[in-house]
């Protein structure tokens, strides 16, 4: 067996799946691509993301409103991702004008903005493991007055398509997410 992992942004990933390029995709939407069978199978929750050393945000606070949240200098994706939509949606319900003062559709480039003080970003928690570090450096608040969250989805081939090493990878995938959830190693993520 030989293992081919993609790391890119779930637009991307739901065209490859399409395509026939991918066996197995973890996305965000549930109709993203239509055709293919999908099952639920975590519901991160979204929090907004600072460098350690921030003076955006005063150290003691652990949460944040939408209202203050909209006033921070934003760094987010494009309006295409769907992680963007769903941000923007819950700012449009409350009539809030976010302070977008970057896009970026790399989740490596946007973080590294990030970190190096360019502002404020609103991810799940996985976007503060890169390069093995746990959460050092990081700050990450909860919403006080919203439930920001965003469903993952688990797609793969057909099943008559789907070879037996597709098959194993995919009950792997499936087992390790619930053993990292329910051992409590994976935060902010609840199993659907």
């Amino acid at each position: 067996i030989v293992l081919n992992i993609v790391e890119g942004m779930s637009g991307h990933l739901a065209q490859m799946m399409r395509l026939g390029q991918l066996d197995l995709a973890i996305l965000f939407s549930r109709d993203v691509v239509s055709d293919l069978p999908c099952e639920p199978l975590v519901e991160e929750e979204l929090f907004v993301m600072l460098p350690e050393d921030s003076d955006l945000v005063a150290p003691r606070r652990v949460k944040l409103s939408c209202e203050e949240t909209a006033n921070l200098p934003l760094i987010l994706p494009t309006g295409i991702h769907g992680l963007r939509r769903r941000i923007t949606a819950e700012f449009e319900q409350r009539n809030l004008a976010m302070h977008v003062v970057a896009e970026i559709d790399s989740l490596s480039l946007l973080m590294t903005c990030v970190r190096d003080g360019m502002g404020a970003t609103i991810k799940p928690i996985s976007a503060v493991f890169q390069e093995g570090r746990r959460r050092e450096g990081w700050r990450t608040m909860a919403f006080s007055d919203a439930n920001m969250k965003r469903p993952n989805f688990l797609y793969s081939v057909d099943p008559e398509r789907m070879s037996p090493a597709t098959a194993a990878v995919r009950a792997e995938l499936r087992e390790t997410v619930k053993h990292l959830v329910q051992q409590g190693q994976w935060e902010g993520v609840n199993l659907l």
